[in-house]
């Protein structure tokens, strides 16, 4: 799904607590040991370690905007991702950026002799924050949709 989502976990982080005592809200959240959530649920496959995710933004697919929507959200969030930094038992947070692939909405497409590129732009000051607050940075692109469109 399109959007921005942050993905926090670790194989001794305690979600439950961090979260109590943060201003971040979950939609997910799931311990070792817990049933990993899917389409179809295999019992026997469970998470190998505790964490949650949050939405970050739901600009579905325009990654300009989820950038910006991120790095207000970073900003507002400060001193959470900052205990996060410090947290021992935190194996990974990252921030996902879900964004539709643009080609093939030109005509040039179809033409074998033209060579498409799709290039992204992620500007220094957010990434200088994510840097900062120790947050990774997932680019996931989705097949080409007519909704999501970005100039």
């Amino acid at each position: 799904m399109p959007g921005c989502v942050l993905r926090v976990g670790g194989r001794s982080f305690q979600p439950d607590e961090f979260l109590a005592g943060s201003g971040l809200r979950a939609y997910d959240v799931w311990h070792v040991g817990d049933p990993v959530k899917r389409r179809r649920p295999d019992p026997h496959r469970v998470y190998k370690n505790s964490g949650f995710k949050s939405r970050v933004s739901e600009a579905d697919g325009m990654l300009r905007q989820e950038v910006e929507d991120a790095e207000a959200f970073l900003s507002r969030y400060r001193e959470d991702f900052l205990r996060l930094a410090a947290d021992p038992h935190l194996d990974f947070c990252d921030l996902d950026f879900g964004y539709y692939c643009r080609l093939g909405q030109s005509n040039a497409v179809h033409d074998k002799s033209v060579v498409c590129v799709q290039g992204e732009y992620l500007p220094n000051s957010f990434l200088r924050l994510a840097g900062e607050l120790r947050i990774s940075v997932a680019l996931s692109l989705y097949p080409n949709s007519d909704e999501g469109e970005e100039p």
